[in-house]
């Protein structure tokens, strides 16, 4: 979480100012990370203009997956991306722009499979169907992750391949079989190094990624940007697209036929003063290779390389088959705005988005005939914005900036084909600059990127009063945290008595790592009290912003702080010399205040209870949630909680529920949070929480669940998505009088919040109507655990209604919950057969192939024993499929036909209890499917010897139900069924 996100309105900047700007990009052979190492990016202040510097440092990703966390949380101004996750962040309302092309991919990624290495009746893998029933690894999100799912789904191989989700690093060790931990893996979707050492290591090219371009799933890697950093920065941005397409226009005149000049910057001589290769190669940080000093094999290697990528002119950028001009100047969707929603569309069919966003072209804003001109649609808007490159392209070159040199472009010479390259290149001689960085953090000198930190994962404090500690590196310059690292301390209370506190120092952690900071849950600590998280912290806090941008964390017992980094690559190219990743934080373990809650109520120790507004030791923390806050609910009060002081009752009304909007929240929550809200009615005389909610938090990936307790194993309902008006709840508290709201975010995509009136109710005892759920009846859609609906049915062996959400709702998409969204227990009936009958009202769920199945409802025996699901599978013809037993055999619109009586044998109903669990997925692709209902009957013995003489009528399935309505295992002969 970063306070940068929460910051106002951008102050004037004047020369004496310097703007950071943190870039990213991939660690590969491409033209423009050049830019890099001369250190071109950069740009002097214009004293004239009274405007600022701009110091660029660039930092190597492990994916554009996480590229685009990292632009999401500020932590990354730009970055280049792969065509997929930028697809998925423009679906997800991230709030980027697209302002320069890259490349398209050719042959430096692909699928990478092993070598045969079977002597004897052995498949190796030679064609797409030999990866049934393999481990292909790839990094989700990723281009690579993408081409590898098209080319599942074109060869009919859905849920036949075992896809796993490892970073380029992690894939390596697997690969080798370094790590035990990791599985091993038969191929792999990846690119980089990673691509290189599979080949290297008997592997060999299954399928590149160019030949997808022909299949209709191209993958290429754009420029974005944070939207209000380049609405903030204009000058700098026509600055920075002018070099990065000056230096691509360059590559591909490479042999010299316009310009001489490129011949000599992409030639590989050894005198060769102006070389754009070797500051390639040096932004790679290769392991291995010296700074400064690429070696003669790379040179080869890598210029090769250039050739396997697919570039575009400038002039051809701006045509309307890639970005067009300026924004609408195009009367359709240009190449890159389909390029972006047909990606959206594959990841919403593969279930990886919930909704494909601005790009939908359903949206009245996009259906318009004239909506390419129409400044709020998603092709007449600026998501994609050449306006960059146009000013930076358009016009003679005089007066442009000299990047980091105070200096302009002057005298333009014809015989200067590009003057701003030539004259970059003629300043860098006269000052004497190499053409590599001047700082780098994070090097391996071995085979791995190591880092500086040296904790360990059992560090006790209780000897010194106060001090620091931290990861090793701590933030200090030219020093950078290790990956997959663990380290926890223990901070003891005195033996005195007292309070315990720890402070933020130095934080600077990128997106996926976590400082967390808990209290209690160490045994032997005074009290014996319950682990609690305190805070989920990341983010790169300027040094100058802490301590008082976070606020003091205490406890009356141990604090425990856990420190976890994840195994993608962090370190740092052309970065300033004072940069340096890791954290430090200060602890107190004598004279801690009490009751210091700036205006707050504190409870018997003397600790603040921040009421659900505000959140630290202090309770003087109000931006955002951090960790837990404590509310004290009392006879006849309402309180407010909300995930932000920024969240309003006002802001949160909406009058339509299908506004979308990129950007449109000045004030979203940030990324990664893991807050809960301890909702105490220990001295009430209420059973119930009433909870009354305004919410928008993102659809599916962020989370507000209503607890009966204080862990998810009490969740009584899951909130997610967007809601006009308020939404009521009535949570039961548990035995010691608590309920809670525990609210998480995921990596990327923000919304706007929550905001919740708090009090106390007591239920009615009160029967709901069939399809509605709650103590007091007050949700359309089934709870994670639901009281079975078993009043009047007229049977005997009736136990109960399942139904999934009232008649005027679709079923809900609940991906959070694998296991079961929504759960039913049936109790058992010692007399019966031990067999359920389901009598099916409805059974509407979104078809999918057998192998590959996301909605179903689960059936259990908590005794153990077999499993059995039933589902909606898709099909074409009825041969082949459709031959569950609880199907009909018949293939109607696409998919099985389920039969209306349904026995389940082997789940013990008659000692043991039943789940019932109803599982869905992400998104329904577009449609509305009605869920489920149906009845659940105890199957009796058969009274008699057949249905006819026990009184009974026999259905179309052969099943019997006995007079007086109860289901019974009579056997049916042809003359007992319905029809006579």
């Amino acid at each position: 979480v970063l306070l940068l996100l929460w910051a106002g309105g951008a102050m004037a900047l004047g020369a004496e100012d310097v703007v950071h700007v943190r870039v990213g990009y991939f660690a590969s052979a491409e033209p423009s990370i050049a830019a890099c190492g001369r250190g071109w990016l950069g740009l002097a202040p214009n004293v004239e203009e009274d405007l600022p510097a701009y110091e660029v440092e660039c930092f190597p990703q492990s994916s554009g997956s996480v590229a685009v966390s990292r632009l999401d949380n500020a932590e990354l101004d730009i970055s280049v991306l792969g065509s997929t996750p930028w697809a998925e962040a423009v679906a997800r309302g991230v709030d980027l722009k697209e302002i320069y092309i890259r490349r398209y991919a050719g042959s430096l990624s692909g699928i990478y499979v092993r070598e045969d290495t079977c002597k004897v009746e052995c498949q190796g893998i030679h064609s797409p169907r030999d990866l049934i029933n393999r481990t292909i690894a790839t990094p989700f999100g990723s281009n690579s992750h993408y081409q590898l799912q098209f080319l599942i789904k074109e060869f009919g191989l859905i849920g036949m391949v075992d896809v796993i989700d490892l970073s380029p690093t992690d894939i390596i060790e697997a690969w080798n079989g370094e790590n035990p931990n990791l599985p091993s893996i038969d191929g792999a979707a990846c690119w980089g190094m990673a691509r290189e050492y599979l080949l290297e290591n008997e592997g060999r090219e299954l399928i590149q990624a160019g030949v997808f371009t022909n299949w209709g799933a191209p993958a290429y890697s754009v420029t974005a940007v944070r939207r209000i950093f380049a609405d903030e920065h204009p000058l700098f941005m026509e600055h920075l697209v002018g070099i990065l397409s000056r230096i691509n226009d360059s590559f591909l005149d490479r042999f010299g036929m316009d310009d001489p000049q490129n011949a000599a910057r992409w030639g590989i001589r050894e005198n060769n003063t102006v070389n754009y290769v070797w500051s390639i190669i040096d932004a790679q940080m290769r392991p291995k290779e010296t700074p400064d000093n690429p070696s003669k094999r790379l040179l080869i290697q890598e210029t090769k390389k250039l050739d396997m990528s697919i570039y575009q002119t400038t002039s051809e950028q701006l045509t309307c088959n890639y970005l067009g001009n300026i924004s609408g100047s195009c009367h359709h969707p240009t190449g890159q705005h389909m390029g972006a929603r047909n990606i959206a569309q594959f990841l919403l069919d593969q279930k990886e988005v919930s909704t494909i966003g601005i790009m939908d072209p359903l949206l009245p804003l996009n259906i318009k005939d004239d909506s390419c001109t129409d400044n709020s649609s998603f092709c007449g808007g600026s998501i994609i914005d050449p306006t960059y490159l146009v000013r930076s392209r358009t016009g003679n070159v005089s007066g442009t900036p000299l990047g980091p040199y105070e200096a302009f472009v002057e005298n333009v010479d014809e015989s200067d084909h590009d003057a701003v390259l030539t004259q970059l290149e003629r300043l860098d001689a006269a000052y004497g600059r190499l053409p590599y960085a001047a700082y780098e953090v994070g090097r391996a000198s071995g085979n791995r990127i190591s880092g500086h930190s040296n904790c360990t994962d059992n560090i006790k404090i209780s000897d010194y009063p106060n001090g620091t500690f931290g990861d090793g590196a701590n933030a200090l310059p030219g020093r950078s945290y290790s990956n997959k690292q663990h380290c926890k301390w223990t901070i003891f209370p005195s033996v005195d008595g007292g309070l315990v506190e720890v402070r933020v120092q130095r934080l600077k952690i990128w997106s996926g790592d976590f400082v967390r900071i808990y209290s209690g849950g160490v045994p032997g600590c005074p009290g014996n009290k319950p682990r609690t998280l305190m805070a989920q912290l990341s983010g790169m806090y300027e040094n100058d912003k802490l301590p008082d941008a976070l606020p003091p964390f205490r406890s009356s017992t141990c604090i425990v702080v856990e420190f976890d980094s994840d195994g993608k690559q962090e370190f740092g190219y052309a970065v300033n010399e004072d940069f340096g990743d890791g954290f430090e934080l200060f602890y107190s373990r004598a004279g801690v205040p009490k009751n210091d809650c700036n205006g707050k109520h504190s409870d018997p120790d003397g600790l603040c209870l921040c009421d659900g507004t505000s959140w630290g030791g202090d309770c003087s923390h109000n931006s955002f949630c951090l960790g837990s806050t404590r509310v004290k609910i009392e006879e006849g009060e309402t309180h407010v909680v909300l995930s932000s002081a920024h969240v309003t009752e006002k802001a949160l009304s909406f009058e339509d529920d299908n506004l979308f909007i990129v950007g449109q929240d000045k004030h979203p929550y940030p990324n990664d949070l893991d807050c809960t809200y301890e909702l105490d009615l220990g001295e009430t005389s209420f059973n119930l929480a009433k909870v009354e909610l305004y919410y928008d938090i993102e659809e599916t990936y962020d989370l507000l669940r209503l607890q009966s307790g204080l862990d998810e194993n009490t969740t009584y309902y899951v909130v997610s998505g967007r809601h006009s008006r308020n939404e009521t709840f009535y949570v039961p508290v548990d035995e010691s009088g608590k309920a809670s709201l525990h609210f998480t975010t995921d990596d990327k995509g923000r919304r706007l919040g929550f905001y919740a009136k708090i009090s106390g109710e007591n239920s009615q005892g009160s029967t709901c109507e069939d399809d509605h759920f709650g103590p007091r009846c007050e949700s359309r859609y089934c709870l994670q655990w639901n009281t079975i609906q078993n009043f009047a049915a007229g049977s005997e062996t009736f136990a109960g209604r399942v139904i999934s959400q009232d008649q005027s709702s679709s079923v809900r998409a609940m991906p959070w919950a694998q296991d079961g969204g929504c759960t039913w227990e049936i109790e058992p009936m010692g007399d019966s057969t031990g067999v359920l009958r389901l009598v099916i009202k409805s059974f509407e769920l979104e078809p999918y192939p057998e192998k590959a199945v996301g909605d179903k409802v689960i059936f259990t025996s908590l005794s153990g024993g077999p499993v059995t699901e039933l589902f909606i599978e898709s099909c074409e013809y009825d041969e082949g499929t459709c031959t569950f037993p609880w199907q009909t055999g018949e293939c109607a619109k696409g998919r099985c036909v389920i039969r209306s009586q349904i026995d389940l044998a082997g789940l013990g109903a008659n000692v043991s209890k039943t789940l019932i669990q109803l599982v869905t997925d992400r998104n329904d692709g577009g449609e509305n499917y009605s869920g489920i209902d149906f009845d659940v009957h105890h199957v009796q013995s058969c009274p008699a010897t057949s249905c006819a003489i026990a009184g009974g009528r026999c259905d179309e399935n052969h099943l019997c139900t006995c007079k007086n309505s109860f289901a019974c295992d009579c056997p049916c002969d042809d003359n007992d069924n319905d029809d006579d």
